[in-house]
């Protein structure tokens, strides 16, 4: 009798693993659907932090970086990101939809850039030594971009790994707006 009762405990308990495993998972799912039905102009953003924004009701976060433990940094960060926001308004892209990736809380991963004649927007967090480079376990992560010749594979890490030279350099971020959050390197 105690054997079986162990026995239908741990199946219980596998089987509540693995249901709330495939609800973050379906969550994830239902959340990239939406993402990916996206078209410009885009839906209402509200940002949330320099790395987090809340698009039509889904929560993102970028790609690729990582909030300061700072707390004065990190409220420059929220605040250059809401300038990039305001500056290309409805008028951005999520270029990585056809490779979703969540991180470990279930919080889609985006990799974002405003249309027009500026950079990625974690490329310009991380130029403006506002955000730091998280690879955050995704180092074999690929995607792909429109390209004058089709669409290509992206190389994410070597853009984000130029940002951290550009900042470095003492190079301005490259963004559309005056920048007063920027960082000293």
């Amino acid at each position: 009798m105690t054997r079986i009762t162990i026995s239908i405990t741990t199946t219980l308990a596998f089987l509540c693993l693995v249901c709330s495993s495939q609800e973050v998972e379906s969550t994830n799912r239902a959340a990239w659907k939406k993402i990916s039905s996206w078209r410009v102009p885009m839906p209402k953003v509200r940002v949330v932090s320099g790395c987090e924004l809340l698009i039509d009701g889904v929560r993102c976060r970028l790609f690729g970086v990582q909030l300061p433990k700072d707390a004065a940094q990190a409220a420059s960060a929220k605040r250059f990101l809401e300038f990039y926001i305001k500056n290309y308004g409805d008028y951005f892209s999520i270029y990585n939809t056809d490779n979703p990736v969540s991180s470990k809380d279930g919080v889609p991963l985006i990799w974002l850039h405003g249309h027009g004649n500026g950079g990625w927007a974690q490329e310009t967090l991380v130029e403006a030594g506002l955000l730091s480079v998280d690879y955050g376990g995704h180092e074999e992560y690929r995607f792909r971009v429109p390209a004058k010749s089709g669409e290509e594979e992206f190389d994410w890490k070597k853009c984000l790994k130029e940002a951290v030279s550009s900042h470095q350099a003492g190079k301005k971020p490259n963004v559309n707006f005056d920048c007063p959050e920027s960082r000293p390197k």
